[in-house]
This record gives C-alpha cells, sequence and structure tokens, in this order.
C-alpha cells in the first residue's frame, strides 16, 4: 500500500499535535504529502433572535471568531 496524500484534522488541543506529529512521521516512511484541515464552528443567529440573546453572549461568539 501506497500512501501520498494525508490529511490531518488540526485544532487547538493537544491530541492535535500528536496527530500531526503522527501525520509528518508516516508521510516521511512513504514519501507523503500532509494537508491540514481547521473547521471553524460559526454558529448563525438569526437577526430577530439577536435581541433575545444577552450582550455578554454575543461578545463571546465575536471573541470566538
Amino acid at each position: 500500500m501506497s500512501l501520498r496524500d494525508i490529511i490531518v484534522p488540526i485544532d487547538t488541543t493537544d491530541a492535535s499535535k500528536a496527530r500531526v506529529e503522527a501525520a509528518i512521521s508516516i508521510a516521511s516512511a512513504h514519501d507523503a504529502h500532509i494537508t491540514g484541515v481547521v473547521v471553524l464552528y460559526r454558529p448563525y443567529i438569526p437577526p430577530h433572535a439577536e435581541v433575545e440573546i444577552s450582550a455578554e453572549l454575543l461578545e463571546m461568539r465575536q471573541q470566538a471568531l
């Protein structure tokens, strides 16, 4: 079996670092390429609902972006 492309999910956890290190090790052994993928979740809040959400929660949402 020949590995040529490895996709690695990347986030801010310690497990992410371990995944990247494992991918590097495998890629080196198989002369493969690594692609990191980051998924950002941005919840949709309809405009009419924002007036019902506290300012503190809206600020936390902005900081998470």
